[in-house]
């Protein structure tokens, strides 16, 4: 009928991870790339990778962005998922660095905490995933 689609492998969230792209109309589909005002369900991700993808969001140039979990929403909010993954990992690195343990760096309050984010349960858990992944990062 006319309609170009793309459907674009970046990995990140899940190994079998695909967007889709509309790109005569400028609608992107980044699956569950995007946790729009929501903490992310990090377990099985390859954080770095997930941090690479949503920052080439910003190429597509999309008008609308359908995220995986959210409202529509725009740079902004893929900015805000990027600063929380990308200080989340910073900080935790800096920890296991310095030797600390996961009960030590669960508790610095430096750890951002996005106000209004629903579910904050995962908090703990995507913090214990991002430290195993440095660790397992380390391993020669």
């Amino acid at each position: 009928g006319g309609l170009e689609i793309e459907l674009i492998y970046k990995g990140g969230h899940q190994p079998d991870l695909t967007m889709l792209w509309l790109p005569q109309q400028k609608v992107l589909l980044p699956s569950d790339l995007i946790f729009e005002n929501c903490y992310p369900y990090m377990i099985g991700s390859d954080i770095p990778v997930w941090i690479d993808a949503l920052r080439s969001l910003s190429t597509f140039e999309a008008d609308v962005i359908f995220p995986g979990h959210g409202t529509l929403c725009d740079q902004e909010a893929i900015d805000a998922l990027v600063n929380y993954m990308k200080t989340s990992w910073e900080i935790t690195a800096a920890h296991i660095e310095k030797g600390d343990s996961l009960e030590i760096i669960l508790k610095d309050p430096a750890l951002p905490r996005p106000k209004g984010w629903e579910r904050e349960t995962r908090f703990e858990t995507n913090i214990e995933t991002i430290y195993d992944q440095i660790l397992a990062k380390q391993v020669p």
